[in-house]
């Protein structure tokens, strides 16, 4: 099974304690942060006051800088949280973490999906939080990571205690995080519970660096950052890698992805939504064609929503519904593929010919028909493959739930979890035999423990994206 270890998060400190070979403290190296954008760099709060963040908005409330300390590589920059307050007296509250690969805050997410939040008449919190990375020397970790972490719980802290200054309902905080600023938002919500920091009620996570932000957070202090594209089980990286430490605390999450994003891997997403699932927590996943590492257009996100979501709206609907699926009934969280006015299945014993019932009846031996393993319907059901040697204990965390689609939605987690996804990517053409089962374009076709077909029907090709996971796409 999986040690998840903890995380001591304090406003003025942090320390993040590791476990495997022995703790290790993570010391405090101190550089300024450049800012994209930004001619001169922001060394205090005087200098934030002449030289404003990026992407900083029209309709600025105020500007606070939090008490959280000196950070960056340089040691001279303090946190800063723009306020832009609503007009309605008790509104929803976005605190937006913008993303720029934890060496810079990139404007672009502000300036789109924040402004969209404020025109919707949300109280919008941009936190610029300090970095651990600089732009002269990106390779190296010059600085604490975690303090980051620190800054969203002052942050959190500031937004509640001065909730009716604000326009704040503080019920209704919605942490939206992009790239490396969401795998911050992921991190943060994972672990706000156990540390008792006040946790937002809802996430709303696009593009979020999960992995490589989980490689840099957990890195070594004056190193080079490892630039895998997986975490290994086991390993110190789990420590901050948010897919790791889901729980049954985690907050209701909506995800955004785009297929062809070559710094976020499909599989991650899948990887974090499947933990959301196993663990009860509500979330929906939303996976367009093509794309890169951006927002694109929201009309795509609706389109694909089953009519779930309105393409007038814009990025606001994703918050509104990241809020509802966490004020949704209980009794929806648990994974069905069934309506709630549908029976339960039954739950028959497992056997050599296939698995059932919901929560599965045995999880160790019954894999989904893409060779994946867990507890949910997703995994357990009638097209489930009943195998002697057993699943690994990692195996839920390393294979998808579910061989995603350009066109078909899987629900994972009743009513509210509907994955419409096109995965990973592979290599070196396969020719199908006759008699050979081949995996139709975009479906898995390989990786560890991969059980299932390892060919691709004609016209397409098996190319190796990872260790975990191989996929059909077109012949070139």
């Amino acid at each position: 099974m999986i040690i998840l270890p903890g995380v001591q998060i304090a406003l003025a400190s942090v320390h993040l304690a590791l476990q495997g070979p022995g703790p290790i403290m993570l010391q405090t190296m101190r550089r300024t942060s450049t800012r994209t954008y930004v001619a001169a760099r922001l060394t205090t709060s005087s200098a934030s006051a002449s030289s404003p963040p990026p992407g900083r908005l029209d309709g600025l409330y105020t500007s606070i800088t939090l008490n959280t300390g000196l950070g960056g590589c340089a040691g001279d920059y303090e946190p800063v949280l723009d306020i832009y307050k609503s007009a309605a007296s008790n509104a929803i509250t976005v605190l937006h973490l913008p993303g720029g690969a934890y060496l810079q805050h990139v404007d672009d997410t502000i300036v789109d999906a924040g402004a969209k939040y404020v025109a919707a008449g949300y109280t919008v919190a941009v936190l610029y939080y300090r970095l651990p990375r600089s732009m002269e020397k990106s390779w190296l970790l010059c600085a604490e990571p975690s303090d980051a972490l620190s800054d969203v719980a002052a942050a959190m802290k500031t937004l509640v205690a001065n909730a009716d200054l604000y326009h704040i309902d503080p019920a209704s905080i919605v942490i939206s995080g992009f790239s490396a600023g969401g795998h911050l938002a992921a991190l943060y919500g994972t672990t706000c519970t156990a540390v008792a920091n006040r946790c937002p009620a809802a996430m709303v996570l696009h593009f979020p660096w999960l992995v490589t932000g989980a490689h840099v957070f957990c890195g070594e202090l004056g190193k080079t950052w490892s630039k895998s594209m997986a975490i290994e089980p086991g390993s110190s990286q789990e420590a901050c890698y948010p897919t790791a430490r889901v729980d049954a605390n985690t907050p209701s999450t909506v995800m955004f992805h785009a297929e062809k994003d070559q710094l976020v891997l499909t599989e991650w997403m899948v990887d974090f939504a499947a933990a959301l699932t196993a663990n009860g927590v509500p979330n929906k996943y939303y996976e367009v064609s093509g794309g890169g590492h951006f927002l694109g257009q929201f009309s795509r996100v609706a389109a694909i929503s089953g009519g779930m979501l309105d393409a007038s709206k814009g990025w606001p609907a994703l918050i509104k519904q990241a809020l509802e699926l966490g004020a949704a009934p209980v009794t929806t969280f648990a994974p069905s593929t069934h309506a709630p006015s549908t029976p339960a299945p039954p739950m028959p014993a497992p056997s050599s010919k296939g698995c059932g019932g919901d929560p599965c009846f045995d999880t160790s031996h019954c894999r989904s028909k893409w060779g994946s393993c867990g507890a949910s319907t997703a995994y357990c059901n009638d097209e489930s493959i009943w195998t002697a040697d057993g699943c690994t204990n990692f195996e839920s965390i390393l294979e998808p739930t579910a061989a995603p689609t350009t066109s078909t939605s899987v629900t994972t987690v009743a009513p509210h979890l509907s994955i419409t996804t096109t995965v990973a990517t592979s290599e070196a053409p396969t020719t199908a035999s006759p008699a050979t089962t081949c995996a139709k374009r975009w479906e898995k076709c390989g990786g560890r423990n991969w059980t299932g077909p390892t060919c691709c029907e004609a016209g397409d090709y098996c190319f190796k994206k990872t260790d975990f996971y191989s996929q059909c796409k077109p012949t070139p």
